[in-house]
């Protein structure tokens, strides 16, 4: 039950004096669950890292989201059966807080897949966590928490701010066998007694494989719902051997990121959400990289709505200023490859980033890669423009090394120092066909406004960030992104 402090006197200028007023504000219950299991009695094999895990994200909970020690409740080792992680969400998550508290659920440990039972499944298989009584009774499948029943736990509490993060496997089933013995305990999918080898063609060119790879990794994402995953559909989850304590490599990362600031790309002392999955993203690529056994590819799924992805990782210290153009512009769109595009601005054919108000100027752009351009340009005042592609270069195709001068010729149109302060220009190349069409502008003059900033680059943030299918297995969508900033003074 919440605690109420009475008669809370609070002071605001009002028509030039100051107005005394009662009142009362209530603290959050918030509320976390954090749930680790090493050691399975009845299914293989246990695993190493899952307690690590919980104590990082303990750690994590307590001195930077602003969870009180009260409010976190661990489940680990032989407490985390079936029965106590759903009571605990029920008692924990859902009785003990109300609207508008924050929600935090934790689980490192087995992920594996059974027989979807209410055909909401691509696949016709539910994901499932795997709890440390799974399999008590002789059947693999018994105990198991599936992706549904968590969902219509959580679907009770929409009012609240729910963090859910799954540190597990999601793909047991089609890839089962895929891990030989030797490494069985670092991956984080429990393997059947008949379980047989198989290749990885095998497995990738499977129907039921290249189904799966279409679905959400664990939960899908609702109002004030954010979830991530440690993999996305049809990859397996690993443990880092590379360290000591040993680690989930999603686990570690996410919590680097945050604690050392890792993840803060824009050094603004915020990291946003955009801004984390970019970091776990990159982190998981190069340890897969340097791994064989990591033959599916790591990539993390973070399934959030669009508006969120510019707001902090660690909720509770937020923004001054949220809504503001500048904040979400670097906080939605982290640069990345960003050595990859050249952006130069000249004005009467000499580069600078000096502007005097009212100079004409033009813009050029090249990319290493081929790949498709969309630039923006950001002013002083928060104004949003999209100068590329435009009504006179509706094709936004960039081949490699070449020059794009915006405008191409003077003649066609000019671009003028229109705000007075510090500006912004966003290069965003997309080397993937990523379909953007719903998104951006649809070219009809040279010079675009953009009606409503925040939702035209939450939008664009959500889809640079979506898995990428189209390969042979799944990974992050390649693009780059590099900003250009100019000053225009009198």
């Amino acid at each position: 039950m919440k605690k109420n402090i009475l008669n809370l006197i609070w002071l605001r200028t009002f028509a030039g004096g100051i107005l005394l007023s009662l009142g009362s504000i209530s603290f959050a219950e918030n509320r976390a669950l954090l749930v680790g299991i090493n050691n399975y009695p009845h299914v293989s094999p246990d695993l190493i890292g899952s307690l690590t895990d919980v104590d990082n994200i303990y750690k994590l909970a307590l001195n930077n989201m602003g969870f009180k020690q009260e409010q976190i409740t661990r489940l680990k080792a032989d407490k985390a059966t079936k029965r106590n992680i759903i009571s605990r969400i029920k008692n924990e998550l859902i009785d003990k807080t109300s609207a508008g508290d924050r929600v935090l659920f934790y689980y490192s440990g087995h992920g594996y897949q059974i027989k979807d039972r209410n055909g909401d499944e691509i696949d016709s298989l539910d994901e499932t966590l795997v709890p440390v009584d799974t399999g008590k009774d002789g059947n693999i499948e018994s105990n198991m928490i599936t992706d549904d029943e968590l969902g219509s736990l959580f679907d009770q509490i929409t009012d609240r701010k729910v963090t859910i993060i799954i540190d597990s496997c999601h793909s047991g089933t089609i890839t089962r066998g895929l891990v030989k013995k030797k490494d069985q305990l670092l991956a984080k999918t429990i393997q059947g007694k008949k379980s047989i080898y198989r290749g990885l063609d095998d497995i990738t060119e499977s129907h039921e494989y290249k189904k799966h790879r279409e679905e959400v990794s664990f939960l899908k994402q609702k109002k004030n719902r954010v979830v991530w995953s440690a993999v996305s559909a049809g990859q397996l989850a690993f443990v880092d051997d590379t360290i000591t304590p040993r680690q989930g490599v999603f686990t570690r990362w996410f919590y680097d990121g945050i604690v050392n600031k890792t993840a803060d790309y824009n050094h603004d002392g915020i990291i946003s959400l955009a801004e984390l999955f970019l970091y776990t993203s990159n982190k998981s690529t190069e340890f897969c990289k340097k791994h064989k056994k990591c033959n599916l590819g790591l990539s993390p799924s973070l399934e959030a709505p669009s508006d969120l992805l510019g707001l902090s990782s660690v909720p509770h210290s937020g923004f001054t200023n949220p809504h503001a153009v500048d904040v979400l512009a670097n906080n939605l769109l982290p640069a990345i490859d960003e050595s990859s595009i050249l952006i130069d601005v000249e004005v009467n054919q000499k580069k600078t980033n000096r502007l005097r108000l009212g100079e004409e100027l033009s813009i050029l752009v090249q990319s290493k890669k081929r790949g498709f351009l969309l630039l923006l340009d950001r002013d002083a005042t928060g104004k949003l423009k999209q100068l590329y592609p435009n009504k006179t270069a509706k094709n936004n195709k960039i081949e490699a090394n070449e020059e794009v001068f915006i405008p191409l010729d003077s003649s066609q149109y000019t671009i003028k120092a229109t705000e007075l302060g510090d500006s912004q220009l966003i290069a965003i190349v997309t080397h993937d066909k990523i379909d953007l069409s719903n998104i951006i502008i649809k070219p009809s003059k040279d010079i675009m406004l953009v009606a409503k900033p925040r939702n035209y680059l939450s939008n664009l943030a959500a889809r640079l960030q979506s898995t990428w299918t189209a390969d042979k297995v799944n990974r992050r969508a390649d693009y780059a992104i590099t900003k250009y900033d100019y000053r225009v003074t009198r």
